[in-house]
Order: C-alpha cells, then structure tokens, then sequence
C-alpha cells in the first residue's frame, strides 16, 4: 500500500485557502490516512484552519497565516495495525501580506488646512495610493506628499491646501508577488467652500 501526493506543494497569500490532496494505491483492505503538522507539532482535524474531506484524503487550510506554513505529512496505515505503512510529505507557503488603516473614516479635513492619511503595512511589496480612481503623483506643485521619505511607496500620506478636489475616496492597494490587498479612506473636506456653493 502506498499513499504519494498529488500536489506536494502549494502557495497563497494571507487569508487565502489551498488544499493538498493525497492518493492511496494498493490498498488490501480498510485504511486510516492521519495528517500531521510539523511547525504545529501535531495530528491534524477539523478545526478553524483545517479540515478533511470524509476520506481524509484532502486536507483544506482555510484564512491561511504566516504560522501555518511549512511541511504537512500524510501518513496512511490499514485500520487493524497500529504502525504507518507509508507517508508522503506537503509543503506550505504563505506569502505575508496586511495592510491596516491608522485612521478614522471618514478623515475631516477643514477647507485650506492639512490631513494625513496613514497606513501599516507588511514587509515589502508596493504600495499604491489612488484617489477617486486615479493614481496619485507626488510632484512639487503636488497638494500631496509622503510624509514618511519611502518616496511613491509611503505609508503617510499628507494633503494640504485642501479643497473640494481632494475630497473622496483614497485606494490604498498593496502588492506583493501575485498577492494584492487594498484599504478604502473616505475623506471629506467641510469649510469654507461649502457655505459660498449653499448661497
């Protein structure tokens, strides 16, 4: 009897969902197949990040973290015997990727004065900063600027000279390999410029 992998290894990014799948050949009789986690140090079941299909042949890790990546081994022994007859090896990689908002939305930004926008982010990748769909350029004529010297990758965004035009919708988009997150900032700009639209 013999048990291989049908797709040993498998990536995703945080939060993501991946299932490894284990084939049985040459089975004489009535088999259990237990999955164990080497960076957990433990036999695997149903639980919050895991589970089996009802021939514990797929294993399914759900909202995958950083933690849980590693080697999974699926090991198979008949029902009547107490040592495994084979095992097969899994490998998991998780690609760590967050992106938290540091502000309230929405931000109040008073007519002609300053907001700044800020953002926690994993090591590395590229961050893009859009409003209302278009990307931001940080220039010298700018109403923008990165408040954090990381140039078009910063994490604090300040506006000044605030007029209606900076009011909307900020798309903070991360990337980083083939994983993507993004975080929506709401700004409104209350001042002056309200009262002369209302005459």
């Amino acid at each position: 009897m013999e048990i291989w992998a049908v797709n040993p290894y498998e990536s995703t990014c945080t939060g993501g969902t991946v299932s490894f799948e284990a084939e049985v050949t040459g089975a004489e009789a009535e088999f259990v197949i237990e999955w164990w986690s080497h960076s957990a140090g433990q036999y695997l079941d149903d639980s919050e990040h895991f589970s089996l299909d009802e021939n514990k042949t797929v294993l399914t890790i759900t909202n995958a973290l950083p933690p849980h990546v590693g080697l999974y081994y699926a090991n198979i022994r008949y029902v009547t015997e107490y040592s495994f007859r084979d095992f097969d090896i899994f490998h998991l990689e998780v690609e760590d990727i967050h992106l938290h908002t540091l502000v309230k939305s929405p931000v109040k930004i008073e007519f002609g004065g300053k907001g700044i926008l800020k953002v926690n982010k994993s090591e590395g990748g590229e961050l893009f900063w859009i409003h209302n769909g278009n990307l931001i350029q940080v220039s010298q004529d700018s109403q923008y600027t990165f408040v954090d010297g990381q140039g078009s990758w910063g994490t604090a965004l300040e506006i000044s000279d605030a007029t209606a035009k900076q009011g909307g919708l900020y798309e903070v988009v991360l990337k980083k390999g083939g994983c993507q997150v993004r975080n929506v900032i709401d700004v409104q700009v209350q001042g002056k410029y309200r009262q002369k639209l209302t005459l």
